[in-house]
């Protein structure tokens, strides 16, 4: 009985883990085919497909920034387009913003994980991928961790 249970928990795990994996996969493809999209036409144009649904997939959607941490575009949160988000603060007193604009700036860009406000209010922890387009803005995208 031990070893059945043993045995199940271990497959959950593998199962997660593996379903993570293919999250992270998915969440790192959708922003490097967005920086590639937008690399190849002008911002305006780029901006316009990442508020449409050229780049959901699922629950993954891109958001943009510029570099001062004003939203230039958002998939599926437009109430953050022309905001400046520089000085917020998630739940754990961390400046989100200035530290998506960090990895941003990173040859390759990279994951972030912090805290994020569900529309209810209520914390939840998310991983994002993010990188830059053309040294003025970047993109990216986050899964939630649960």
């Amino acid at each position: 009985m031990k070893k059945a249970i043993v045995a199940s928990v271990a497959s959950m795990l593998l199962l997660n883990s593996s379903l993570f994996a293919d999250m992270k996969a998915d969440t790192k493809a959708l922003v490097e085919e967005t920086v590639k999209y937008c690399k190849s036409v002008s911002k305006d144009e780029c901006f316009k497909a990442i508020n449409s649904s050229k780049f959901i997939k699922g629950e993954l959607f891109i958001f943009a920034f510029d570099y001062e941490a004003v939203g230039v575009a958002n998939g599926k949160i437009p109430k953050l387009i022309g905001k400046k988000l520089w000085n917020l603060k998630n739940p754990d007193g961390v400046y989100v913003f200035r530290e998506q604009v960090k990895t941003a700036k990173k040859p390759d860009g990279g994951w972030f994980q912090y805290k994020w406000k569900k529309p209810d209010g209520s914390p939840i922890m998310k991983l994002s991928f993010i990188k830059d387009v053309d040294g003025t803005f970047y993109v990216g995208s986050g899964m939630t961790v649960k």
